[in-house]
């Protein structure tokens, strides 16, 4: 273990020390968002190919980094997987 010796030339209090406290953001997982959205697209009759799901997540995610479109493929397709959504020839659902 090592430890260091504090600065010779340091001597005193700190008289103020001003804390900020990071803005946080939600989080929400890729597969919950895509099934958010497909259940949207859903519930208002659009078809939920992969080129709407992308851009649903650009119009309402926008404030976040728009994941790849490899890692929306695989979301999609464990989601799929796991029964949660089906494809039914062009779209999602």
């Amino acid at each position: 273990m090592y430890i260091s010796k504090a600065p010779q030339n340091i001597v005193g209090e700190i008289s103020r020390l001003d804390i900020q406290t990071p803005s946080q953001c939600l989080f929400t997982p890729l597969p919950e968002v895509l099934c958010l959205i497909i259940s949207d697209c859903n519930r208002v009759r659009v078809c939920a190919t992969f080129d709407v799901i992308m851009a649903q997540l650009q119009q309402h995610y926008s404030t976040v980094q728009q994941p790849e479109e490899t890692f929306v493929y695989m979301a999609l397709e464990n989601l799929m997987k796991e029964r949660k959504i089906y494809h039914s020839g062009k779209k999602v659902s």
